[in-house]
């Protein structure tokens, strides 16, 4: 039975692989018209009287931001604007996304959605979604004829 020895595949053969990728994907010309997406992730918690919707956007302004709530929906949706620094300027680095964005859910049947309340400071967006005191419904007794 002969032995074959394993060799370590050298480092910088992985940099040089990472190295050439990275300047692929960099040139103007591999993905001239790609759009950037910009998703901002957001969390959700629940107690007795509410949920609450929470989101970082940072690099919006309040009034480039909008939160519409629809029959069994919330919509937030807004612009992250390109600053004036990065205008008619070479990039030499491309990692930040600007543009439009848009995020929905579905409401539960029990939020109050006359009460929604949304605040937003320092690019932390928090949506206040109280639920409807629970009403006991008691039955009407129809006397048959």
């Amino acid at each position: 039975m002969n032995l074959i020895e394993l060799k370590e595949f050298p480092n910088y053969r992985i940099t040089d692989v990472n190295h050439l990728l990275d300047n692929f994907f960099r040139n103007d010309w591999s993905f001239k018209n790609s759009k950037k997406l910009i998703k901002p992730i957001f969390d959700m918690t629940e107690d007795d009287k509410q949920y609450v919707l929470f989101s970082e956007i940072p690099g919006v302004s309040k009034s480039d931001l909008k939160v519409e709530v629809f029959e069994k929906r919330i919509k937030i949706s807004g612009t992250k604007k390109v600053p004036n620094e990065f205008k008619n300027k070479p990039l030499h680095f491309n990692r930040l996304n600007f543009g439009d964005f848009e995020r929905s859910f579905n409401l539960p049947d029990k939020i109050d959605k006359d009460k929604i309340e949304a605040t937003f400071n320092d690019g932390f967006l928090k949506v206040i979604l109280p639920k409807k005191k629970h009403i006991e419904i008691k039955p009407n007794l129809i006397k048959i004829k």
